[in-house]
């Protein structure tokens, strides 16, 4: 279950400009629409709140990633380090995805969302690493609104 909101994501979002915002939206399917395919379904939930989080944690090594190529570490051990975990939670990240693909599927739920990150019948890492960043923004800016409507 989701729990925190990244720092540093949380703090580029809430800088970000609302027409950037809209232009980050997920290309495959709207977040809402998938926690809504969801819903009803307790595991189906539970899987799609661990794909949250692990989109959210892929985006926030992501930014510290490009955190430490900014401060001109492209040689240390550190960046060497983040890259090995950036690719760890990468792959955490893709199956999770898959997984909850998967039940959705056997749920008799659209899964062509997931068909679109898939290039010739194998997965393109690139095209589920915009689907995590952008599921994980769009997490952020329902947090956001959430905080506002409540504050």
């Amino acid at each position: 279950m989701v729990t925190e909101t990244p720092p540093l994501l949380a703090q580029e979002w809430q800088q970000m400009e609302p027409e950037k915002r809209e232009k980050r939206k997920n290309p495959f399917i709207p977040l809402e629409q998938l926690e809504a395919d969801c819903l009803g379904d307790e595991t189906l939930y539970v899987l799609f709140e661990t794909m949250v989080s692990d989109c959210l944690r892929y985006a926030e090594t992501v930014c510290e990633f490009k955190q430490i190529v900014l401060k001109g570490l492209s040689a240390s051990e550190e960046r060497k380090l983040i890259e090995d975990s950036r690719t760890r939670v990468h792959d955490a990240t893709m199956a999770s995805i898959n997984i909850l693909g998967r039940q959705l599927k056997k749920a008799g739920k659209s899964v062509d969302w997931l068909m679109k990150m898939r290039s010739a019948g194998s997965e393109d890492r690139s095209k589920y690493a915009v689907f995590a960043i952008t599921s994980a923004f769009e997490r952020l800016f329902q947090k956001t609104k959430t905080e506002e409507i409540h504050a």
